[in-house]
């Protein structure tokens, strides 16, 4: 299970029984890893299961300045445009558009 390839929120479900918080170390944080971006229902699987905190969603929130209202609302997602990434510019950071009421 905590082998190379293995589905990081599963390696992070068997972490966290040993996880011990100290006043400088509170909240355990996970995320489905590089090559795959996480998608809503596994950060709040993730959260709802005890196997974490918080979920990182770094793409889907570089896509979607309004991330938290689209998952509230169940609504689509902005795709990521990954040749923007990294681009050293403003644009794919400040250009993707809000949803639409």
């Amino acid at each position: 299970m905590c082998g190379r390839g293995a589905h990081p929120l599963r390696v992070a479900a068997v972490y966290r029984p040993h996880w011990v918080p100290t006043p400088r170390r509170r909240t355990f944080i996970v995320n489905s890893g590089f090559s795959r971006m996480t998608t809503r229902d596994e950060a709040v699987t993730a959260v709802e299961d005890g196997v974490a905190d918080l979920v990182a969603v770094g793409r889907p929130a570089i896509a979607n300045p309004d991330l938290v209202t689209r998952w509230q609302k169940g609504a689509d997602e902005n795709e990521v445009n990954q040749a923007t990434v990294y681009g050293g510019g403003e644009t794919g950071y400040t250009d993707y558009p809000f949803l639409q009421d």
